[in-house]
């Protein structure tokens, strides 16, 4: 399998902010952007796709469903659809992309790579990162950033994982088990604290009993999250989870603390 280079996107993607000279969180103007590039935004009723591309040479339709265009969650799926454009010109001239594919992160490296675009151009490292204080990592931080930035709170704090400068870790689940994780790898490195798709949630997490009882936040010893740490008593993890009822799923901040 081939390995995605994340790197390569999040350039291509930066090198597009610099080309029109984007400056501010307000000028990223996704229908421009594409226009420049040739491509036509058109909305389309989906059977079993978020959006589509269709390339002919130099030019490309994006197809979008009704009345998302301009929401978070459409936004984020043009921008993966630039991406593909971008990077993968000899790869493919119609490509169909799912939810799974586009919002929770699934698939193959070429996948992996136009969200790692899609991220880096509506989230532009240079206009990101000066938010991101030692201290901030949470809810009133995300929402801010998801309201600056028009993205979603789930890409927003994906952003805000690679910026921090605390140990964080956000992870998507449903009410029993892990859907997907994330960790700021350069302030835990250790495999102690990466915490693998299908983990159990522990019953004591708020993540676990979101579903009926709502956000919440608690401090606990690490081993609700991390179960094979091996200094429990040595760590502390403060957990801030929300609730996302619109998909029965459960967004959590975890920051790791030394005790």
């Amino acid at each position: 399998m081939t390995e995605p280079d994340v790197e390569h996107a999040r350039r291509a993607a930066l090198s597009v902010i610099d080309y029109y000279g984007i400056d501010k969180a307000a000028e990223i103007d996704l229908e421009s952007i594409a226009w420049g590039l040739g491509i036509d935004i058109r909305e389309a009723r989906l059977k079993n796709s978020e959006a589509q591309l269709i390339r002919k040479r130099v030019a490309g339709i994006i197809r979008i469903r009704p009345g998302e265009q301009h929401t978070a969650r459409g936004r984020f799926s043009i921008a993966h659809e630039i991406g593909h454009w971008r990077l993968h010109p000899e790869q493919n001239q119609y490509w169909i992309c799912t939810a799974d594919q586009i919002h929770r992160y699934k698939g193959n490296a070429m996948e992996i790579e136009a969200n790692a675009f899609s991220a880096e151009l509506l989230m532009p490292t240079p206009l990101f990162r000066p938010h991101v204080h030692k201290g901030t990592f949470g809810f009133t931080l995300a929402d801010h950033l998801a309201k600056t930035f028009s993205t979603s709170l789930q890409a927003t704090t994906l952003r805000m994982v690679d910026e921090t400068k605390e140990p964080a870790v956000v992870v998507l689940s449903d009410s029993d088990q892990v859907c997907w994780s994330k960790r700021n790898r350069s302030l835990l490195p250790g495999f102690e604290f990466h915490i693998p798709r299908g983990q159990r949630l522990h019953p004591d997490s708020k993540a676990w009993g979101a579903s009926l009882d709502g956000d919440g936040s608690d401090e606990s010893d690490a081993t609700r999250w991390f179960p094979s740490i091996k200094d429990p008593y040595h760590f502390a993890v403060y957990e801030e989870t929300r609730y996302l009822e619109a998909y029965d799923l459960a967004l959590s901040l975890l920051v790791v603390h030394e005790e």
